[in-house]
């Protein structure tokens, strides 16, 4: 567990009682099918949960999880000096604390805080929601519903996470485990009854939600992205399908629009709520796009007709809305109700946000980061471009991220007039590289592209500051220049530091620029 969040539950709740070693084990087993292979050494008085031996932890049960490139049994020692009184290990290690041996930490570890935690999921009516696109924005939305009609309410999910009427940073889509079952504690005793949560394919796949109990999962869409974790989208789809286990969610809401959601529906043992635009769907879609006024919606349903005139920017954000309005409608919410607030509802920070005012161009900031989001966004300005401007896209890729993906960036992103490839977060790869990756076999010049380069309507700047002052000075009237792949982020790694940089911070310096200086060309197309 992080030290904010360790900050966060002294602040806003206390620790459950402290729990006997042994009571703990019993807890679990009656939740697990490893019953019998959990092997204790002796007994001790449990306090606190942890994770992260580097952290003060005086009463802490410490869970040696193996990662990728480090063991948790070889800081089972630090954490012993840190003031750990007993560990979940898959082996004994030679430390004078009392060890409790499972099959895999990682996999127990969630269900020891559920129960360290008393189980708040099953006191809460959560809802998850899936898929490589719009979680965030649904998220939010249905949070919104639960807000409209309950004091409180929860969210857990990329940008921030809310508890009542507190928000703090967001440092994973879905917490670790015991981070997790803390924020699910914390939000019951300050009375959340419901919480909306974004479930990420690595926290399926890595069980952070394990013994969380989900009324309602939300699958939106699947393509491709994270194979640099998953491999094969196969293992991608199976990560996101274990979302739908019978034994940890009541009902699942799915999207048929693509062929995962279609296969998805079909497996699933719980009952199921279909949507989208496919004709066959149980809530089937139309939609009017009113520009940058929003779009209108009707939903179609054998209950009758919704319809919802949203302030959301781009028919994209339909399926969003669409699952929003079912899962709260089911959860009992009047539909009214739930129409109103979707209704007045706005978009997540950094998703299609407009930083420009009154200038005569448009500057916006999108999270689009995998080519079919970055298409439908090109596609959607496009439409809603006023006089029929030109689109600059400004754009990078990743670093040690999925590199299969980065040419296919880069084809969705010339679908605009002009590109600039800059950087996002390259970690410790070579900048130019990655660029040089996006651009794929399309260019020839390819090996000879440098930093400044300019040709035909592509252009590289390495700094992405000055790559976004290059785009603004060359918005004309009726442009739009689309800032794209970090959204509400603020830093970037490069090398081994973190950069600070908030892509909506340089738009508005970069706006300010243009106006003191009066710039304003168009680069050569």
């Amino acid at each position: 567990m992080s030290a904010e969040s360790s900050h966060l539950i002294k602040t806003l709740a206390t620790l459950p009682h402290p729990k006997l070693l042994s009571q703990l084990r019993k807890d679990v087993s009656s939740l697990t099918a490893v019953a019998d292979d959990m092997f204790m050494t002796r007994d001790a008085l449990v306090s606190m949960l942890s994770d992260d031996s580097r952290l003060e932890q005086k009463g802490a049960l410490f869970f040696a999880v193996r990662g990728h490139s480090s063991d948790g049994h070889d800081f089972i020692g630090e954490a012993v000096k840190n003031g750990a009184v007993a560990a979940v290990v898959e082996k004994l290690v030679d430390v004078d604390i009392p060890q409790l041996v499972v099959k895999s930490v990682r996999g127990q570890m969630g269900v020891f805080a559920s129960v360290f935690y008393d189980r708040p999921s099953e006191q809460m009516d959560i809802v998850g929601i899936t898929g490589t696109n719009g979680k965030t924005t649904t998220c939010h939305l249905v949070y919104s519903c639960f807000l409209a009609t309950d004091d409180v309410a929860g969210e857990i999910g990329t940008i921030e996470n809310r508890v009542g009427n507190r928000s703090f940073p967001s440092a994973l889509t879905t917490p670790e485990a015991i981070e997790l079952q803390s924020l699910l504690y914390i939000m019951r005793k300050n009375n959340v009854r419901r919480a909306a949560m974004e479930v990420s394919s690595h926290a399926l796949d890595l069980s952070r939600t394990a013994a969380i109990n989900f009324r309602i999962g939300i699958f939106l869409n699947l393509t491709p992205e994270h194979l640099e974790y998953h491999k094969t989208m196969e293992a991608y789809f199976l990560a996101k399908a274990k979302l739908f286990n019978k034994n940890s969610c009541k009902q699942a809401v799915i999207c048929i629009d693509d062929e995962w959601g279609k296969r998805l529906a079909d497996m699933v043992e719980i009952p199921v709520f279909t949507f989208g635009y496919d004709k066959n769907a149980d809530f089937r879609i139309e939609t009017v796009s009113h520009g940058l006024d929003g779009i209108e919606l009707t939903i179609f349903s054998r209950n009758g007709t919704a319809t919802i005139k949203s302030k959301l920017i781009g028919t994209v954000n339909a399926n969003n809305l669409t699952a929003a309005y079912i899962s709260a409608t089911l959860l009992g919410i009047d539909k009214n109700t739930v129409i109103k607030t979707l209704e007045s509802s706005v978009a997540p920070p950094g998703r299609f946000e407009i930083v420009s005012d009154s200038e005569p161009y448009l500057v916006s900031v999108d999270y689009a980061h995998t080519p079919e989001a970055l298409g439908s966004l090109i596609e959607t300005t496009r439409a809603i471009s006023p006089n029929g401007g030109k689109i600059t896209v400004v754009l990078g890729a990743r670093g040690n991220r999925f590199r299969a993906k980065r040419p296919l960036m880069g084809e969705a992103a010339e679908t605009a007039d002009r590109v600039i490839y800059t950087t996002d977060s390259p970690a410790d790869e070579d900048p130019l590289s990655i660029i040089k990756d996006m651009l794929g076999d399309r260019h020839l010049h390819t090996a000879n592209i440098k930093n400044g380069t300019t040709c035909c309507h592509i252009v590289v700047e390495l700094n992405r500051s000055e790559a976004i002052k290059l785009a603004v000075a060359n918005a004309l009237a009726g442009d739009v220049v689309l800032i794209t792949g970090r959204g509400h982020e603020n830093s970037q790694k490069i090398s081994d530091s973190r950069v600070f940089l908030d892509d909506r911070d340089a738009a508005r310096e970069a706006i300010r620029l243009k106006k003191s200086t009066g710039t304003g060309k168009r680069v050569k197309d």
